[in-house]
């Protein structure tokens, strides 16, 4: 995701979690953001591919934490074992809201 040079979410996501990091796709990723002025990040979970970790180390890049995204499927017939709370509500942002939206996000 490239957010600016300066923004704290310019940086990947998922690294490694579809296939294999090859060191010639982390060069496409690395020009990718130095050529914008920004500072290579990259947010990867404990379930990537074990290629990531060593590419990464190989570069000089230390860990500084790691992260899992979980999910659930979204379709009318899954059941949920809690109650739904009914204050929580949850739609399509509109074109106007896009800097509230990243502004929000950033500041979560």
């Amino acid at each position: 995701m490239f957010d600016g040079p300066t923004s704290p979410i310019s940086q990947t996501f998922g690294l490694g979690m579809f296939h294999p990091l090859t060191a010639e796709r982390l060069d496409r990723i690395e020009t990718f953001f130095k050529e914008r002025g920004a500072d290579v990040f990259h947010e990867v979970s404990p379930l990537a591919d074990p290629t990531t970790f060593a590419l990464l180390n190989e570069r000089g890049y230390r860990p500084i934490e790691f992260t899992s995204v979980l999910f659930r499927p979204i379709n009318p017939d899954v059941v949920l074992s809690a109650s739904p709370n009914r204050n929580v509500k949850v739609r399509v942002t509109s074109e106007n809201e896009k800097a509230l939206w990243s502004d929000v996000a950033f500041e979560g």
